[in-house]
C-alpha cells in the first residue's frame, strides 16, 4: 500500500497531540443522497450497458480492503464512495479549496481538494481513492486476466468515483471555498451540514444548469469562473466570513465578494418557519444578492443571504460583536442554489470518466476503428481482448491508434479467435484523449473471426410489422460493411431489453439475435419507422 506508514503516522499523530479535526462539510446521509442524484442525473447507466454490456443490476464486489458491503450495482457502489470519504477522519484535511489563493486547509501538510480529488500531480500520500485511482482500477477491470479481479476492479472504479464526487459536492458548503475552518467539538462545528443532514429529503437535488468542461480540474475552478468553488465562494458567505458593517458595498471579511446592497432587503416574522418547522422569534431583516450564473449565462438570486440581528451564535468565540448571522432561513436559501448545483457538477464527473467513445466496423478479421468521442482526438494504443470459456481474458492484438474527432483508421487486421469463442471481444483505448493525458475507455465488441471458418450469414427475415403502441422505436441499421453488404440499409423496429434505454450515440454496435448478425445503428434520431 503506498505510503502507509507515514499514513498511519499521520493518523496516530492526530490522536496523541489532540488536534480538532476539521468537521465534515456534509454528512452521510447528504452525499448519499447527492451521489445518488448524480449518478442518475450523469445517465451512465445507460453507457455502461450500451458500450461495456454492465446491466444496471450487475453486482461486483470491491478491493479487500474497500467498505465490505457485498457484490453491489455501480449505482450503490457510487453511493457508498460518496458516503466513505470522510474516513478516516484525517481525510477531511483535504477536502477545503479557496479558489482565489488556490490553498486548502494546508494543516499536517493537507492539500487542495482538487488535488487531493484529481491526483493528477503525482501520488499523494495515503490516497487510493482519487481519479487516477478510479482510471487505472477501470483498466484493470477492463483487461485483467482473472475474473474474479476484473469484477473488484470495476467495483473499486465506481466505489473510487463516489469518493472523487464527494470532494465537489463539499464545495457546496461555502465554509470549504472560503477557508473557514470548522473544528468539531467547538461552537464554530458545522452548523450548516449537521441542519443540512437532518433536511435533505426536504430539499430539491435536480434541475441546475449542466456545466461543460474540459478537464476535471474545471468542475472546481477554471479560467472563466463558471467552477463549483469559485460559484460557492464568490457568492455566498459562511459563519466565519460574513459582514463587519452595515453599508453599501460592504464586503464580507478577506473577500472582494459578494458584497452588500441595502436596498435588497427583507423583513419577515412569524409565522415564516425554515425548511425544518422552526418559526421565525421575531421581526428577523434579511439581505439578498443577485449574481451572474456563468454556466446558464443568467442570473440568480439569494433572498436570504444573510441576516441582519444583534444575535449571531458565534458572538463569544469571535469576540466582537457582530451584526450579520446566519441561521436556519440563510441556510435553506443557499442549500436550494447549491445542492442541486453540487449533484449536477458530479453527474459531470461521472460524465467525463465514461465519455470515450469509440466505433469500429469489422469484416471477419479485417476492421475499421473510429474515434467517435465528439470534439476530441485520441493518442494512445487500442488493444482487443477475448474471454476464453473459462472466462479467462487473453489479448488478442493491439496496436498504436492516434485519430481525430470523427477520423477513422485505415484496414486493420487481426488474428481471428478460435472455434468455440462466441464473444464477446472488448476493445480497449488507453492514452491521451483531448486534455485529458491518460484516459481509458473501450466498448464490448464482435469477435474477430478467421475468413475460413466464418458461417455465412443468413438471409434477413421479411421486415417485421410495425408493433402498436409509441413505446417502441424504430432505427434505420447498416449491416457492417464487408460483411454482409446484400443486407443493406434498411428501417428496423427494434425493441430495448425490459427495463433498459435505448443509446443516444451514434455506430452503436449490437447483435441482432433475429438477422443474427452484428449491426450498427447509423440513425441521428430514434425516428419510427415508414
Amino acid at each position: 500500500m503506498r505510503a502507509l506508514r507515514s499514513t498511519v503516522a499521520r493518523f496516530t499523530l492526530i490522536c496523541m497531540v489532540a488536534v480538532p479535526v476539521l468537521g465534515e462539510a456534509y454528512e452521510n446521509e447528504t452525499h448519499r443522497q447527492l451521489s445518488v442524484t448524480a449518478f442518475d442525473l450523469s445517465g451512465i447507466a445507460s453507457t455502461l450497458q450500451w458500450t461495456y454490456g454492465i446491466a444496471p443490476d450487475a453486482t461486483f464486489k470491491t478491493h479487500l480492503l474497500d467498505f465490505e458491503a457485498g457484490p453491489q450495482t455501480p449505482a450503490e457502489w457510487v453511493r457508498l464512495g460518496g458516503s466513505a470519504e470522510d474516513v478516516p477522519p484525517w481525510r477531511v484535511l483535504n477536502h477545503f479549496y479557496d479558489p482565489i489563493s488556490g490553498g486548502g486547509s494546508g494543516i499536517l501538510g493537507a492539500v487542495a481538494a482538487p488535488d487531493w480529488a484529481l491526483e493528477d500531480g503525482g501520488d499523494l500520500d495515503g490516497q487510493r481513492y482519487s481519479y487516477k485511482d478510479a482510471r487505472d482500477a477501470f483498466y484493470r477491470g477492463l483487461t485483467a486476466s482473472d475474473r474474479d479481479r476484473r469484477e473488484r476492479e470495476l467495483g473499486h472504479t465506481f466505489y473510487t468515483l463516489g469518493h472523487v464526487i464527494h470532494l465537489i459536492q463539499d464545495m457546496a458548503q461555502p465554509q470549504h471555498t472560503r477557508n473557514d475552518l470548522h473544528l468539531v467539538h467547538t461552537p464554530l462545528e458545522g452548523l450548516i451540514e449537521k441542519y443540512v443532514e437532518r433536511n435533505i429529503r426536504r430539499f430539491a437535488l435536480t434541475r441546475a444548469p449542466i456545466p461543460f468542461v474540459r478537464r476535471p480540474r474545471d468542475l472546481w475552478a477554471d479560467n472563466r469562473g463558471s467552477g463549483f468553488a469559485q460559484f460557492s465562494n464568490a457568492n455566498f458567505v459562511s459563519a466565519g466570513t460574513n459582514f463587519i458593517a452595515l453599508r453599501d458595498g460592504a464586503t464580507a471579511e478577506r473577500y472582494a465578494s459578494p458584497t452588500l446592497d441595502l436596498a435588497l432587503q427583507d423583513v419577515v416574522s412569524a409565522p415564516a418557519e425554515c425548511r425544518d418547522g422552526v418559526v421565525a422569534p421575531g421581526p428577523m431583516t434579511f439581505f439578498a444578492n443577485t449574481f451572474l450564473d456563468r454556466v446558464s449565462g443568467g442570473f440568480l438570486t439569494n433572498p436570504r443571504m444573510t441576516t441582519y440581528s444583534i444575535f449571531d451564535q458565534y458572538l463569544i468565540d469571535r469576540g466582537r460583536g457582530l451584526i450579520f448571522a446566519l441561521n436556519c432561513f440563510n441556510i435553506d436559501a443557499a442549500a436550494d442554489i447549491l445542492l442541486p448545483r453540487a449533484a449536477a457538477y458530479s453527474a459531470v464527473l461521472l460524465q467525463y470518466f465514461f465519455r470515450g467513445r469509440l466505433g469500429i466496423n469489422m469484416a471477419d478479421n479485417r476492421f475499421l476503428l473510429s474515434n467517435e468521442t465528439p470534439g476530441e482526438a485520441i493518442d494512445g494504443r487500442f488493444e482487443v481482448y477475448y474471454d476464453t470459456p473459462e472466462g479467462v481474458r487473453l489479448l488478442l492484438t493491439q496496436g498504436p491508434l492516434s485519430l481525430g474527432p470523427n477520423q477513422v483508421t485505415g484496414i486493420l487486421q487481426s488474428p481471428g479467435v478460435a472455434a468455440g469463442i462466441d464473444g464477446p471481444c472488448f476493445l480497449v483505448f488507453r492514452g491521451r484523449m483531448g486534455d485529458e493525458a491518460d484516459a481509458v475507455t473501450g466498448m464490448a465488441i464482435g469477435c474477430p473471426r478467421n475468413p475460413a471458418t466464418s458461417p455465412t450469414p443468413p438471409s434477413p427475415p421479411p421486415t417485421p410489422p410495425t408493433p402498436p403502441g409509441d413505446a417502441l422505436y424504430g432505427y434505420k441499421v447498416f449491416y457492417i460493411e464487408n460483411l454482409y453488404p446484400q443486407f443493406g440499409e434498411q428501417c428496423l423496429i427494434v425493441t430495448p431489453p425490459p427495463g433498459s434505454t435505448w443509446p443516444t450515440m451514434l455506430h452503436y454496435q449490437f447483435f441482432y439475435a433475429t438477422h443474427g448478425v452484428y449491426a450498427e445503428i447509423r440513425s441521428s434520431a430514434r425516428d419510427e419507422c415508414p
